[in-house]
């Protein structure tokens, strides 16, 4: 089991219009990255595209080491031949800055030369591809309750999301959904897995999940989509304070390496997993 931090699936959002192109489409086409990423950005698309972050000032890796990452081009200046750039900066915080056209091409065409070494990234749909995003205009989508009930049980009993379309491709066996992740990531952190130590992304992302969660919640009540219950919204507010809390353990673990910290982190994740199945079986009784 691992968390998939890298794949790039804009197909469940029904706003957004999506496009990709390989990048060896582009070389072979000798098309100019730059004027690519112009055209599109008159057309209305703004593009997603890796970038090797050596030969960007604002990044962390800038002149210190190879680094392959996902930017967002968001705007162009033709006068001062510069891009608007969305990504992480130097202090790993997301920010729009502004990058020579040089820039950005040369950190673009470097990427095929780092592909095939031990970064192993080289076979990512998102590094290997361009995407391009578009708002999709007079799209209307009703709020689907019955849906949202059938979400809420998969994930609380680990359903697996990929066997809903075996009949398209082969369900990845090694994966696990919803909350059978929890135990199992609990696992990984009592018996010092280097891959849950030195990631922050993980217990991060959980958090964000409980902090969408309260979101979704207090929508799905202000709108009248289903039973209102305040003091169950409360328990789940209560829930993402427990995952910001274990973030921000993980981050102590990062700066002091006491590894007392992740067997407390281990205890703890048991511990929202058996709370939030409670919550999570209340929610559905609301629909």
């Amino acid at each position: 089991m691992w968390f998939s931090l890298l794949e790039k699936n804009y197909t469940g959002i029904p706003y957004l219009e999506t496009q990709k192109i390989n990048r060896d489409f582009i070389k072979y086409n000798n098309l100019n990255i730059c004027d690519l990423l112009i055209n599109n950005i008159t057309c209305g698309c703004y593009t997603q595209l890796c970038l090797n972050e050596f030969y960007i000032p604002t990044k962390a890796a800038y002149t210190n080491r190879n680094f392959i990452h996902d930017n967002l081009i968001t705007g162009f200046d033709k006068e001062h031949r510069q891009f608007k750039l969305l990504g992480y900066n130097k202090e790993n915080k997301l920010s729009l800055s502004t990058v020579a056209f040089e820039e950005v091409e040369k950190a673009f065409l470097t990427i095929d030369s780092l592909l095939d070494n031990s970064l192993g990234v080289g076979s990512m749909d998102y590094v290997t591809h361009i995407f391009m995003l578009t708002k999709k205009e007079g799209i209307s989508y009703t709020l689907d309750k019955i849906c949202i009930k059938e979400a809420l049980v998969d994930y609380l009993y680990g359903n697996s999301y990929d066997e809903k379309f075996r009949m398209i491709n082969n369900p990845n066996r090694k994966k696990l959904f919803g909350m059978n992740v929890y135990p199992e990531l609990s696992r990984h952190f009592l018996e010092r897995d280097s891959r849950a130590l030195n990631d922050i992304r993980i217990l991060h992302l959980i958090y964000e999940h409980k902090k969408v969660m309260v979101m979704r919640i207090r929508f799905l009540f202000d709108n009248k989509c289903m039973k209102e219950d305040s003091l169950l919204l409360d328990e789940f507010m209560e829930i993402e304070k427990k995952a910001l809390v274990l973030r921000n353990l993980h981050i102590k673990y990062l700066i002091s390496k006491e590894t007392l910290i992740l067997d407390i982190i281990a205890a703890d994740l048991i511990s929202l997993y058996k709370e939030e199945r409670i919550l999570i079986e209340k929610l559905i009784k609301l629909f």
